[in-house]
């Protein structure tokens, strides 16, 4: 994964390498083994280990005391201002900035694959539709035409 000026990699052992500006200590990762799943955010880092549990490194730390109750995460994806975490079960959380309720995704069911970015998620179901939480843009109107 990539954040603004930081890359994080996993090995297929669950080790972790990252490289780049390490200001907020996004890159602390040296200690760090047993990783499955990897996302960056423009200044953080989020691990999640073979347990389930997840880690948040940088700036956005802060979102370390929203998660760390996280003993299930499957599967995660991170913009620079909220994390979506999906559990083994499928159901989904978020946690961070909701201004345009990029984290109202609880509801959401069946999904497959699904992103965060910017301000905003989208999520993809089992029948291939789409779901985002941007309401009345652009984006909303083109997501339609995806169904």
């Amino acid at each position: 994964c990539a954040g603004k000026e930081h890359v994080v990699a996993l090995d297929e052992s669950g080790n972790v390498f990252a490289a780049g500006k390490n200001e907020y200590e996004q890159c602390d990762v040296d200690e760090i083994v047993g990783v499955e799943n990897i996302a960056c955010g423009p200044m953080h880092t989020v691990l999640v280990d073979k347990d389930g549990i997840v880690t948040v490194l940088g700036v956005d730390a802060a979102f370390e005391e929203d998660v760390e109750s996280w003993n299930d995460a499957a599967s995660l994806s991170s913009s620079w201002s909220h994390i979506v975490l999906q559990d083994s079960q499928g159901a989904l959380s978020a946690f961070g900035a909701n201004e345009r309720a990029q984290c109202d995704v609880a509801s959401w069911e069946d999904i497959v694959t699904f992103v965060a970015r910017a301000n905003f998620t989208v999520g993809v179901k089992t029948d291939g539709s789409v779901v985002t939480t941007v309401e009345g843009s652009s984006l909303d109107w083109h997501v339609l035409l995806w169904n």
